[in-house]
């Protein structure tokens, strides 16, 4: 009795190193699939990436293009808003050295100065 105990605890022991030994295995299985995904994902993103910079490449051009339209515009309106200032600013100065009769004569000229 005492040897089929022993025995039972054997084979208890052999079934859970064996089990555990399956565990272990599954263990490795599920890394192995999960870094394969992984990797998988990052050659997916390292495509994308490339083909966007391989896309965007042709577009430069273009973009040049579109930057220096833009960047023309933005000095061409800076260029009118220092002339359109240039210009009050010159007005302002002749009016003061102007007498207040010329001040009131020009103004009825151009039509400042009536009352609505």
């Amino acid at each position: 009795e005492r040897k089929q105990i022993e025995q039972e605890a054997v084979a208890e022991e052999e079934a859970r190193k064996r089990r555990e030994e399956e565990r272990k295995h599954e263990t490795r299985r599920i890394v192995a699939e999960e870094l394969q995904k992984e990797h998988q994902a990052q050659a997916e993103r390292l495509n994308k990436q490339v083909r966007e910079d391989t896309e965007s490449e042709g577009n430069e051009e273009e973009e040049f293009d579109k930057w220096r339209i833009r960047e023309l515009k933005r000095i061409k309106r800076d260029r009118e808003a220092r002339e359109k200032w240039d210009k009050e600013k010159a007005d302002v100065e002749r009016r003061r050295v102007m007498t207040d009769e010329q001040v009131m004569a020009e103004d009825r000229e151009l039509g400042k100065g009536k009352k609505a």
